[in-house]
Formats: structure tokens, C-alpha cells, sequence
């Protein structure tokens, strides 16, 4: 008797409207783009923003990202084995603006990271060799745009011939090229200030270390 009891009062709880959430989710499929959803977001001052996720109902990550002390809209909207990418909407005036990173292949913010005392944000793509190839920009912000400042490469070391009609281009997979370019303002084809070329196996976190610091050389 005391099991049908509790059954009965279990079967109660989940079908009473009480305790229903019938919150509506601000979320909506909007399509298909590739094998991304074009996912909808109602905003709270009533905008519909759209943009494409690999997730169906993307993590809502609220946060001041450009610096100005009001939250924007960060979406998670990709994950893999080592990277993980974001959209931004930012706040301006009360309207959400979708954010583009000027000059960079994807507008997606992977692995971002926020430098407010630099007025800074870093984005960050590796492309393995347990992180000793991989891709790191410094953006300030312009508006509702992320405009380069820094950027360095770390990539296996390729050597290109020409002889008559062809060119052969040799990758050596046990060496690694790194460069750093910086970029005046406005322009988003950086000057090489610095590179090097080193066996992949001389990499370690002291090298991770020092690229760091010359990719920030005279920003801190």
C-alpha cells in the first residue's frame, strides 16, 4: 500500500502543471547549413539573432567581452578534441551586433581568452603535435569588429623549388617554422617581426613560454 502511495504521489508531481516548466526556451532551428543547424536566439530586448551552431541548443554564456562593463551573448557553438568555438554578440547601445574577426579565416572565437587591462582577446587554434602547432591572434576591439594586432604561427617547416614548369614543395615533419606578424591599424596583412625554424622535438613548454612573450612584446 505504502509503494502505491508513493507511486501514486511521483505520477502527481510530474503530470500537476505546478511543477511544469513552461518556460519557452529562446532558442529555435531555423535550418540546416552543411551539417551545422542555423540556430534562432530571442534576445531579452526582443531581437532574433541568427548564426550556426554544430549543437542544436548552444550554451548561453553571458559576459562583458569587449569591455565596456555591460554583458554580451556567447555562444558555444562547436567543440573538438582540442578546440573549442564560440560566437559573440555584442552589446551596443541596447542592439546585439554579431562580431566578425577581421582578417581571420573563421569567425568563430576559438579558445578565446580575455585581457581587459590590454583592452585585448586572444584567440587560439591548435593543429596538434600535442600543442606545438597551433595558431594564436591578438584582437582589439573596433566597433562591433575584432581587428588584428598580433599573430604567430607555428606549422611544420616547408621548402618550395621551382624548376621549369614545376614546383615541388617538400614538408619536413619533424621541424616546426614560427612567425610573428604585427599589424598597423585598419590593415589585416601583418609585417613579419620575428621567426624561427626548430626540430619538433626541442619544443616544450619554456618554448611555448618564450613564443608567448614575443607575441606580446611590447603590448604588456
Amino acid at each position: 500500500m505504502k509503494k502505491l502511495l508513493a507511486f501514486l504521489i511521483v505520477l502527481l508531481l510530474l503530470t500537476c502543471p505546478a511543477f511544469a516548466d513552461d518556460t519557452p526556451s529562446p532558442f529555435d532551428i531555423a535550418g540546416l547549413s552543411g551539417t551545422d543547424f542555423i540556430v534562432s536566439y530571442a534576445a531579452d530586448n526582443g531581437q532574433v539573432l541568427y548564426f550556426t551552431s554544430m549543437h542544436h541548443h548552444p550554451a548561453e554564456l553571458p559576459q562583458d567581452i569587449n569591455f565596456d562593463g555591460i554583458d554580451d551573448l556567447v555562444f558555444l557553438t562547436a567543440t573538438g578534441a582540442g578546440n573549442t568555438y564560440y560566437t559573440f554578440f555584442v552589446n551596443l547601445n541596447g542592439k546585439y551586433e554579431r562580431v566578425f574577426l577581421m582578417g581571420h579565416e573563421n569567425d568563430a572565437a576559438c579558445n578565446f581568452q580575455l585581457y581587459p587591462d590590454q583592452q585585448l582577446l586572444s584567440v587560439s587554434v591548435s593543429h596538434g603535435a600535442a600543442g606545438a602547432l597551433y595558431e594564436k591572434v591578438l584582437f582589439r576591439w573596433g566597433g562591433a569588429n575584432l581587428l588584428p594586432v598580433r599573430r604567430m604561427v607555428s606549422e611544420e617547416y616547408t621548402e618550395t623549388t621551382h624548376d621549369d614548369q614545376t614546383t615541388t614543395t617538400v614538408t619536413h615533419h619533424d621541424q616546426v617554422h614560427v612567425s610573428f606578424c604585427r599589424f598597423e591599424e585598419s590593415t589585416f596583412v601583418g609585417d613579419v617581426y620575428a621567426e624561427q625554424t626548430l626540430s619538433l622535438y626541442d619544443i616544450n613548454e619554456e618554448t611555448l613560454t618564450h613564443w608567448d612573450a614575443i607575441l606580446w612584446q611590447d603590448l604588456q
